[in-house]
């Protein structure tokens, strides 16, 4: 897996647990790729994909309000 080139801020999080990719593929590339290409890169450790919502159950308050802070942040740099 490789990040190409691209100009911009990102915002790249994750959930550790994802049903639809096994640990190694989501935690340790992901994180090889985030030092690779110098992308800022966030995996949020002890969550499962889906963590966000409030109506899931998987939902992770403490990691869902650092996740929406953080985007909404980019979003009022970038969009005003």
């Amino acid at each position: 897996m490789t990040l190409g080139p691209a100009r911009g801020e990102f915002y790249i999080a994750c959930a550790e647990h994802d049903d639809l990719a096994p640990p190694p593929m989501v935690v340790e590339e992901l994180r090889g790729c985030f030092d690779r290409s110098g992308a800022a890169g966030e995996i949020y450790l002890d969550t499962h994909h889906g963590f966000d919502f409030p109506q899931r159950r998987v939902y992770d308050k403490e990691a869902a309000e650092r996740h929406w802070e953080r985007l909404v942040a980019l979003y009022r740099r970038r969009l005003g």
